[in-house]
Order: structure tokens, then C-alpha cells, then sequence
């Protein structure tokens, strides 16, 4: 086809053609109109992103014969051909139009074939019309074959003998707007590209592929079409992408031509961190996360660092960007995100209060608790009351749950700056002692308070150095009913609540979560006061992977204290509540032994006795 487009009017016409009888057949309609595609307003000024043309450049349009043209009418589509062209390029047309009525609204469209008429009546673009407009190849060529897309309105007069006709001439306006593109570098250098594509937001609307042979290359788009968004230009070459981006608001009109000369950004094509997920504790140091982007001599490389949480994590940008420092600030999940030019890499931060271990546990129906990662301990600092009495220097938490200290390296003796993990039980009335560091070895009243004391102050006040750093943190240790609930009553995904085991070499017993699965690992003699540790051998790799690193508790068989003596180490547990009973206190008590064997989650015991601690925070 050899047509050329004009932003000049050009005139259309139909040859009359009779009929009979309007009631029994259809008029074929003698029409006259005229097409025009509008030129591009000298007078309308320089936008900021692109210059419509002010030389008042043409490209010329002109009908042939047998160009078929689209009538759209009362839900039907007819298609009229060009018959004659005219010497002042106006154009003649004949052809049927099916079951025409007076006054009926008509839509023409070139070329035919790209509208077809849908369900409802209406007329829409073809599915070629969009595709087409991704194959274009830059030149003006592909657009004058396939892109040159017009459409008008206008009325139908069927008169009471004759032929129909249009009420008056239609204007056929072009629907398009053609781009022509020159590009540089932002050397200046002229860029020759491969592929050259317009996008409205994220949609594309417009595509060439060309040889790269060439700086000067011609777009088609369909404004109608285009919707609302931030119009943005991308080149390729070789293995380099470039882009501009278009004031936000500029939008392409129909009929019109422009011509640019744009200096294009060499894009960011990747961006990547060193690390997807991150896993923090609050109050431990800080992590680094280094942004890499390509290619490395893009234009747009500075790096953007936000975080979707910030209550939850925060990240600061490095002096030259490159680099986002993670802070943790609340327990929760924040996305860290680095962005360069339109490209982002992510990570996902999860932070978690320091000490603590995943699994959830119900002690009451309406109340679940996560535990401390191991037993609480104490650093000796001094004595006073005749060295009964003690003070602690530092408290934390044992590195693993199946760490317990027994008599190493004189723990549990109260010689200064040595380890302590078994504490008496201290009422409230007590006079002298405050967390249980005392081995006097009598249920006296000034150093453990009076019947039915409250627990004077609860371990999970003291300031832990691995477990917050600051006292109040909200630590506490769970009651008599909690522990009991925790044994005996809670409802698990697994059915199990508790097993005795050996882990890592060390005796206790093993707590299972609420939602713990079965297919984790297959126990034996579950839920059985009466079971032995040898029930179950979980070396250190398995109890890693099929347990802690799903939040299961293991309380380590620890022993007890009097004094500074220490009994069945490695054969009975003896856990404190924070409930008291007269002189005495509630703890779990369990042991295991080749003759006997019993678990106790309501064990009474005399508050002199040096026992475990575990301890828990709730789950909010």
C-alpha cells in the first residue's frame, strides 16, 4: 500500500446507489465526508519533555482505490469501499449498509478491519491493532501499512424516497500520534538503538525492534488507548538499556506529530544485596547490607534504602549509598528495600527479642508464652549476713537449653564471680534475700519469708545480658496453674504436650509446642509421667533441625541445692513457679531413674532448696 500520512484534510464521498423498497431490503447510501488527520499547533509552545513540531512539517495522506472503510451503525458493521479518488483528494465511496434508519448515529473507521463490533453493540479495536503496535520497526513505513488508524461521526438521513446519505460531510480524524526520536548518550554521544518502546506506568504501549543502524527512529501510538500514568522512553543496545522519563501530567494527542531530541539515561538493568532474609535480635550489633548494581557505569546509581517497618527495623545509606546499615528496634518483620534507577532488590529482616525461642505455648485457654533459650544463671558478687546472703554482679541466660552448671568450676559453691543456676524461693516478707542467692539451708523466715508469701521479686526482673539488657524487660516466671496446664491440660496440633529425653547427652524433658508436627520427628513415650530418658537419644544436629528450630523447650535435669550441696545432678529437674503454699513453694519436679520414675508439675518443695529457674515471656 502506498500511503503517506498528512496532517492536512482530506475529503471522502460516496457514489449513490437506489433501492425499491426500504421495508424489505437495506439502502445502499450515497455519502459525502471528509477525513482529516489535524497538524501539529505551532502555537502551542514548548513542553517540558518533548517539542511539538514548530516547522510546521507535513506528513501527507491520500486515499486509494478499493480502501475499504468501516460503517458502524445500529449494532451492525458494514464495510464501503473507495471508488474514485478526486483531483483535490476528496474520495468517492459506494456500498450497502445494512437495515439503515433516519437519524441513526454512525462511527466510520480506517481501515476496516480494525474494529469489529462486540457483544453489547459497540465497536472496539481489533486484537491486531494492539499487537501490531509492538511490532512496530521505527521506520515510517511499518506505520503508514499498519498503524494508519482514523475514525469520525455522523448521523444517517434516510429521506422518504432515494438513497440514505449522511446528515452532513464527517471529518475521519487520524486516532494517532507519531514520535519521531532522536537519542544520545548522556556523553552526547548519538545512540543507535536495537529496541525502542513507550510506556504509560508499567504498561507497555508502543514497541520497535530495528537493525541499530540508526539515531533517528519513529514511533506510532494510539493516545485512546494509552490510559493515564507517567509516559517514560526505553532503548536498547547490545547489552545496555536506556531511559527517559517524561514530566509527570504530558500526555500525546491524537492527529499530532512530535519530534525530540532526548539525552537518555543509561538504566540500571540489576540490582541485588548480599543477603534476601535477615534474622536480628534487638540489642545485639547491628548488619550491613552491601547493594550491588549493574551496569557499572550507569547514569542513575545512587541507591535508595527504605524500610516497610521502621517501628520494627530502620536502615541508614552508607556516605556513598552503596552500603544499608539494619538496625533492630521491635520484635516483628520489616522489608529492607535498595532501589537504583526503577530496579529494587529486598530483604526480608525478621527481628527477635534476644533470648527468646519461637515456639508458643499454651498455659491457660487464653494465654500462650514463648520461653528464655536456657536455664537462668548468676554471676556471684558478694556476700553479706554472715555470707548467706548474695548479691549477683550479672545475670544471664545458658548458651544452650541443655546446659546446666552442677559443681564446675566451683558453680552453685558462692565463691565471687562464679556461675549460680540454682536459686531458693523468696517470699515476699523476707528480710535479707531477694532472688534466692543465698545458701542458707534452713526455710528461715528471714531469708525466705512467711507462709503464703508472694514471690518477692520474679527472675524476670533482673536485667539479662542476653536476654534485653534492661531489667523489667518482660520476663517472668509462669505459675503453679500455668505449669500444670502446660503438663497435663493444653490441646496440641501433634497431641503431644511433653517427652522425657536425652539430649546431647544430658537427661530432662522436652516441651512440645502448640502447633509442633508429628513429621518432624517420631518420639516415643509421650505425654508419660513414668517414662525414662532413655526414651528417647536426640543428638545435638537432630535436636537443631527437628526441634529448637521449631521452637521445642528442653528443661535439663539439672538437680537441686542445699546449702552448697548439690543433689542428683542429671537425674531430677526441679523447675520454680512463682506460687506459694504455706512455708513452701509449687515447682515441676521430674526424675528418672532405672527403678522409678515420676514428673510432677505440682511438686511442693521447702523455698531453701536451690532450684531451677525457666523463664517465659507472653505472647501478645
Amino acid at each position: 500500500m502506498n500511503r503517506l500520512f498528512c496532517i492536512a484534510a482530506a475529503a471522502l464521498m460516496m457514489a449513490a446507489c437506489s433501492s425499491e423498497d426500504l421495508t424489505q431490503q437495506t439502502k445502499v447510501a450515497q455519502m459525502q465526508f471528509s477525513a482529516t488527520i489535524a497538524a501539529p499547533n505551532a502555537s502551542g509552545g514548548t513542553r517540558t519533555a518533548y517539542t511539538e513540531d514548530t516547522q510546521n512539517k507535513k506528513i501527507s495522506v491520500a486515499w486509494e482505490v478499493n480502501d475499504e472503510i468501516a460503517l458502524v451503525h445500529n449494532s451492525v458493521k458494514d464495510v464501503v469501499k473507495v471508488k474514485t479518488v478526486n483531483a483535490d483528494g476528496s474520495a468517492t465511496i459506494n456500498g450497502t449498509i445494512t437495515g439503515a434508519t433516519d437519524e441513526a448515529a454512525v462511527q466510520l473507521f480506517y481501515p476496516a478491519a480494525s474494529v469489529n463490533v462486540n457483544g453489547d453493540g459497540n465497536p472496539v479495536f481489533d486484537e491486531d491493532v494492539y499487537g501490531n503496535m509492538l511490532k512496530q520497526d521505527g521506520t515510517l513505513k511499518y506505520i503508514q501499512d499498519n498503524l494508519d488508524f482514523r475514525q469520525g461521526e455522523g448521523k444517517i438521513s434516510v429521506p422518504a424516497t432515494g438513497d440514505a446519505s449522511l446528515k452532513a460531510n464527517v471529518d475521519v480524524k487520524s486516532k494517532i500520534a507519531i514520535w519521531r526520536i532522536e537519542m544520545s548518550d548522556s556523553k552526547g554521544q548519538a545512540l543507535y538503538p536495537t529496541t525502542l518502546s513507550m510506556k504509560v506506568g508499567e504498561e507497555m504501549v508502543a514497541k520497535a525492534e530495528m537493525a541499530g543502524e540508526g539515531s533517528v527512529n519513529y514511533l506510532c501510538l494510539i493516545p485512546e488507548l494509552m490510559g493515564d500514568g507517567q509516559l517514560s522512553i526505553e532503548a536498547t543496545k547490545s547489552d545496555d538499556t536506556y531511559s527517559y522519563t517524561l514530566e509527570e501530567g504530558v500526555k500525546l494527542e491524537e492527529g499530532k506529530y512530535y519530534h525530540s531530541v532526548i539525552e537518555m539515561e543509561k538504566a540500571v538493568t540489576s540490582v541485588t544485596l548480599t543477603s534476601s532474609e535477615l534474622v536480628l535480635v534487638i540489642g545485639e550489633a547491628d548488619v550491613t547490607l552491601t547493594c550491588k548494581v549493574l551496569p557499572e557505569d550507569a547514569d542513575a546509581k545512587t541507591v535508595t534504602w527504605t524500610s516497610s517497618n521502621p517501628a520494627v527495623a530502620t536502615v541508614d545509606a552508607t556516605t556513598d549509598n552503596a552500603k544499608g546499615t539494619v538496625h533492630a528496634v521491635a520484635e516483628g518483620t520489616a522489608t529492607i528495600t535498595a532501589q537504583a534507577g526503577d530496579k529494587t532488590a529486598t530483604c526480608t529482616v525478621t527481628v527477635k527479642i534476644p533470648g527468646l525461642l519461637d515456639g508458643k505455648f499454651s498455659v491457660s485457654s487464653t494465654k500462650q508464652v514463648q520461653f528464655s533459650q536456657g536455664n537462668l544463671q548468676a554471676e556471684v558478687a558478694g556476700g553479706k549476713f554472715n555470707d548467706y546472703d548474695f548479691t549477683a554482679s550479672s545475670w544471664m541466660f545458658a548458651e544452650h537449653q541443655w546446659d546446666y552448671l552442677g559443681n564446675a568450676d566451683n558453680s552453685n559453691m558462692f565463691y565471687i564471680n562464679k556461675l549460680v543456676d540454682l536459686f531458693g524461693w523468696v517470699g515476699s516478707s523476707a528480710l535479707n534475700n531477694t532472688y534466692g542467692l543465698c545458701r542458707y539451708d534452713s526455710n528461715d523466715t528471714h531469708y525466705y519469708g512467711s507462709t503464703n508469701d508472694a514471690l518477692k521479686s520474679d527472675w524476670g526482673t533482673v536485667a539479662i545480658t542476653n536476654g534485653g539488657k534492661t531489667s523489667n524487660y518482660g520476663w517472668r516466671t509462669l505459675t503453679k496453674d500455668e505449669w500444670a496446664y502446660l503438663f497435663e491440660t493444653r490441646t496440641t496440633t501433634s497431641g503431644i504436650r511433653y517427652a522425657k529425653a536425652t539430649v546431647n547427652g544430658k537427661s530432662g524433658v522436652i516441651l512440645l509446642p502448640d502447633d509442633w508436627s508429628t513429621s518432624y520427628y517420631a518420639l516415643a513415650s509421650t505425654n508419660t509421667a513414668d517414662a525414662t530418658y532413655t526414651s528417647n537419644e536426640i543428638n545435638a544436629d537432630d535436636w537443631t533441625s527437628a526441634f529448637e528450630a521449631h521452637g521445642v523447650v528442653f528443661l535439663p535435669a539439672a538437680g537441686y541445692r542445699k546449702g552448697t550441696t548439690l543433689y542428683h545432678p542429671g537425674d531430677y529437674g526441679c523447675y520454680w513457679s512463682s506460687s506459694s503454699t504455706s512455708y513452701n513453694a509449687y515447682q515441676v519436679e521430674f526424675n528418672s531413674s532405672n527403678v522409678s520414675s515420676k514428673l510432677d508439675s505440682s511438686s511442693i518443695s521447702e523455698r531453701q532448696y536451690g532450684c531451677s529457674v525457666r523463664l517465659v515471656k507472653d505472647v501478645e
